[in-house]
């Protein structure tokens, strides 16, 4: 993983908290490797005020669409 200049506030960290919680629903304990995984980390560190105009719910479809994309792309 790489180094980033970013910081994470109280807010980014619990927004994490709270995807990681809604993508346990679908991937169970492998939910924070796969929100790690994601391209959601990047956009938070890229633009935080437009990741944090979407709720939890928002960011877990997303990744789980990424990864669904990812791996039709991979079979």
């Amino acid at each position: 993983m790489r180094k980033s200049n970013y910081n994470l506030d109280e807010l980014d960290l619990d927004l994490i908290l709270e995807i990681t919680e809604e993508l346990k629903r679908y991937f169970g304990n492998e939910a924070r490797y796969i929100l790690l995984e994601s391209s959601f980390i990047r956009r938070l560190e890229e633009n935080p005020e437009y990741v944090h105009h979407f709720d939890e719910k928002y960011w877990a479809t997303v990744i789980k669409n990424e990864l669904k994309h990812k791996y039709s792309i991979l079979v």
